[in-house]
């Protein structure tokens, strides 16, 4: 979230020209003075005088590289401070808790994991077990309770961002929580909210798995279908942050199979684990959980080839309906369905690029999730570090 100004005064001025240096010096993990300046157009005595400010701050240091050969003076270069304050990041799913604690770098230090307590839960009590969860993880990580500024939550279901409240979330059986106000009684710092699959992109790019300006949807395949899309350098939200819903796109109205949402036919009623096991129940009774699904199908048992082919019509379904209705750079899939059975990726864009708009077939490269299942957690951690580092350039230019 930025901090807004007037769109020509000098605060604004500032505020932009030292976030674009503390940004570069981000990105680069050793650059000098002079190529800061070089980069920006700055003037030297400018860039200098930004970085002081970033060096008092705690926020960059000074490090030395030997000039080449080895001989001779030693370069100055500026990188981060990666230890100067941490983050704490936050994934809740429909079964299970995931916390860790981040450095500025965007590092996890240490992580923590713990199904839910009881299910359906209230958002008080689980924000309670989330607390408890975090001092877990500081005993863990070693990292001082002072030096945690900031937390993010990454969590299912649509979420109104400015006041940090899960306006619906099926799974969960949420109606207008307002799980942010709940943690920042507990923490004692700020706490930042979002869709658990728009952190999970945001981990992504951090990650380096596809270019900041990249165009690029991220869909997840497990418990339920989310989507998060990424266009022009930021998320896209729509009107009330529900773009990217995939879940509850209709692929199937022949048969009409009930989603959690109450609805029928949305790609969620036919591609979420529970409902994948439900159906397959009816030809294997015996069987209990995808894995065992999974199995069966790389054993090559008859019953169920077709099962798992089924699986693959309908991810291609989805990835062919995204690509007409967005044209994206990039899709990457992820989840526990993905994840764990990543030979269902190379099933179902084969079937993608078997059927899809021929005009279409070469526009988008398929990618895998790099973080997997600390993807959320990653995203949430770096949405916590980004209001974080905004709220501490706000207070430095307002000085």
């Amino acid at each position: 979230m930025l901090t807004e100004f007037g769109s020509q005064d000098q605060n604004t001025i500032k505020y932009n020209n030292t976030k674009m240096v503390l940004n570069i010096i981000r990105t680069a993990s050793g650059i000098s003075r002079s190529e800061i300046a070089r980069m920006t157009g700055m003037s030297p005595t400018s860039a200098t005088r930004i970085v002081s400010d970033l060096q008092e701050m705690g926020l960059v240091k000074e490090t030395t590289t030997s000039t080449s050969g080895g001989v001779g003076r030693k370069a100055v270069l500026l990188d981060i401070n990666a230890e100067s304050f941490h983050c704490a990041g936050i994934d809740i799913s429909q079964k299970e808790l995931l916390i860790g604690i981040v450095n500025f770098r965007g590092t996890i230090l240490s992580t923590h994991t713990e199904r839910i307590r009881r299910d359906p839960q209230d958002g008080i009590t689980m924000a309670r077990q989330i607390h408890d969860m975090y001092k877990k993880v500081l005993a863990k990580s070693y990292i001082p309770e002072s030096s945690v500024k900031a937390v993010g939550i990454g969590t299912i279901g649509t979420v109104d961002i400015k006041s940090g409240t899960v306006l619906y979330a099926d799974l969960l059986q949420w109606s207008n929580v307002p799980i942010r106000r709940y943690a920042e009684d507990l923490f004692g710092i700020p706490v930042s909210v979002d869709n658990e699959v728009k952190c999970a992109l945001l981990g992504e790019i951090r990650a380096g798995n596809i270019s900041e300006n990249d165009d690029t949807v991220y869909i997840t395949f497990g418990r339920g279908i989310g989507g998060a899309i990424y266009n022009n350098g930021s998320l896209v939200r729509g009107i009330s942050n529900y773009a990217g819903e995939i879940g509850h796109a209709i692929v199937d109205y022949s048969d009409g199979r009930l989603c959690p949402c109450g609805r029928r036919g949305c790609s969620a009623a036919y591609l979420s684990e529970e409902r994948i096991i439900s159906k397959i129940k009816e030809v294997a009774p015996r069987i209990s959980s995808i894995d065992e699904l999974m199995s069966s199908f790389q054993k090559g048992e008859a019953w169920a080839i077709p099962q798992v082919e089924r699986i693959c019509d309908y991810i291609s379904i989805v990835l062919s309906n995204t690509i007409c209705y967005l044209n994206p750079a990039n899709i990457i899939m992820g989840g526990s369905l993905i994840d764990k059975h990543p030979f269902l990726f190379d099933l179902s864009t084969a079937k993608y690029n078997n059927t899809c708009y021929e005009p279409l077939r070469i526009s988008t490269k398929f990618k895998q999730s790099v973080l997997k299942s600390n993807s959320t957690l990653a995203g949430s951690a770096l949405m916590a570090i980004e209001d974080y580092l905004n709220r501490r350039l706000t207070d430095l230019i307002t000085l």
